[in-house]
């Protein structure tokens, strides 16, 4: 074996000692990293030693805590951040902008209380901070308090009106309470100031698809991801607007590439759901539902959704167990109530159905598909003059809705009024060509109008679509 001599030995040691740096010295590159600028990861070490040095004067100490804190901030460490600008608070008690920092750390734990606090101080301390309004608002707007939030994003903007991050958070709230054109209009102003932003583009893409334009959205979420493949929420929204035109697959390959950005992304995983549940893929659908209210088990819709995946695979008593836990999570869902109706109709239980979408128009009185399913419920159960009101209120909110049109051809078949039904019918029909309810029921209405070629034809065509439709409209009352 080698040995080393004695003067190589010392060598090396001596090479150690001249190359080890004292933890209370700063070299100048560290103290340029931390004041002048470098990675999150440069300014964290070299602000550190400019702290571990004992030369460091108490100016500079607070400077390179709060340089410090900014680079926690970016690495969303934010416990150390706020330990930080803490500091720098302690070191300098009027420091508005520690307040407003230290604000926007809560901020990001969800601490809003703390977080509100903090930027009222810093307020306090200068009335001009457009940070510790835009900070503030954000607080407001994860409480909900959107009366609070929208006014501190006005102000913000007010004092910067070139403050993309505030035109950003002001459009979120625009959007969660249904202003999607004031959203849609922030969000294009952010994306003018910066036309590489991908949150701005994220959220544009969020609005086109509420607005029902999901091709734009597709193409809006495209480019945030080109501005940033690792951005999560953009993979999100693309899913969502490729799930809008139910396209299903493309839908689920993005949601898969933001779960592996980001394995509890509830809503990938939701979206996800969705998607399977689109494909009758309903075991698939129903695994991302369990994950997502493992996650969040006081997630109403969440419930609904895995709800009505049971419902499509006619397991009616587990779908109605779901519906009644969100109904306990929230007494004023509407989607609750609508889809509780649902499975109370696929069990004949017409009495509990039409209660359920009584309460659910009473929670929601613009809702189409409320006043259809109640239309059709009527009509099953000869309640006609009511159904008639129903499903004319549902095309005055949705004019030439095919499953409404479905609905009042039914009613009118019911009611003997066949040429109504079939005009109805025929409208449903160029809406959805492949309705088997729609072929069979003006099937029906073409024999007792005296035409037995034409009614036969569509029977037909109904019987190809749905090898059991003769006896759903048994059910219903109706033999051909």
């Amino acid at each position: 074996m080698r040995r080393l001599s004695v003067g190589v030995i010392g060598v090396v040691l001596a090479g150690l000692a001249v190359a080890a740096v004292p933890l209370w010295a700063q070299t100048p590159q560290q103290r340029d990293w931390c004041f002048k600028g470098g990675t999150d990861d440069q300014i964290i070490q070299g602000c550190g030693a400019v702290l571990q040095s004992a030369q460091t004067p108490e100016t500079d100490r607070g400077n390179a805590f709060f340089e410090r804190g900014l680079a926690w901030d970016r690495k969303a460490e934010y416990d150390r951040a706020i330990a930080d600008y803490s500091e720098v608070i302690r070191l300098n008690p009027k420091s508005s902008n520690a307040f407003s920092n230290r604000c926007g750390a809560y901020w990001h734990k969800g601490d809003y209380d703390r977080a509100i606090a903090d930027c009222n101080e810093a307020l306090r301390l200068n009335p001009a901070n457009a940070l510790a309004f835009n900070n503030r608002g954000n607080a407001y707007a994860h409480k909900r308090q959107y009366n609070l939030a929208i006014p501190d994003y006005d102000e913000a903007l007010r004092l910067n009106p070139k403050s993309v991050e505030a035109l950003v958070s002001r459009g979120v709230s625009f959007m969660d309470t249904n202003q999607y054109d004031r959203a849609l209009a922030d969000f294009d102003a952010a994306i003018r100031l910066d036309p590489r932003q991908p949150k701005a583009f994220t959220n544009r893409c969020a609005i086109q698809i509420l607005k029902g334009q999901p091709d734009r959205a597709i193409s809006d979420c495209g480019e945030a991801i080109r501005l940033n493949p690792n951005f999560t929420n953009s993979y999100v929204g693309r899913c969502g607007g490729y799930l809008a035109k139910q396209d299903y697959d493309r839908a689920i390959a993005d949601c898969n590439q933001a779960i592996r950005l980001d394995p509890n992304q509830m809503g990938a995983l939701t979206l996800r759901a969705e998607a399977y549940a689109g494909k009758k893929d309903y075991d698939r659908a129903l695994a991302d539902y369990d994950h997502v209210l493992r996650l969040s088990p006081r997630f109403v819709d969440a419930y609904v959704s895995r709800g009505n995946t049971y419902k499509g695979k006619g397991q009616y008593e587990r779908a109605l167990a779901d519906y009644d836990q969100a109904l306990r999570l929230n007494p004023r869902s509407a989607s609750a109530f609508r889809s509780r109706s649902e499975a109370h109709i696929a069990m004949a239980r017409y009495d509990r159905a039409l209660a359920d979408l009584d309460e659910a128009i009473r929670l929601e009185p613009g809702n189409v598909v409320a006043f259809n399913n109640r239309c059709w419920c009527r009509a099953i159960v000869g309640q006609l003059l009511q159904a008639i009101p129903d499903c004319d209120e549902a095309l005055r909110l949705q004019p030439g809705n095919a499953a409404v049109l479905d609905s009042r051809g039914f009613t009118q078949l019911k009611m003997g009024d066949y040429n109504g039904a079939i005009k109805d019918y025929d409208a449903a029909l160029r809406g959805n060509p492949r309705s088997a309810t729609s072929l069979f029921g003006r099937g029906i209405a073409k024999l007792r109008r005296g035409d037995p070629t034409g009614g036969a034809a569509d029977l037909a065509a109904a019987r190809v679509i749905e090898a059991g439709i003769d006896s759903r409209f048994v059910g219903y009352g109706i033999r051909p």
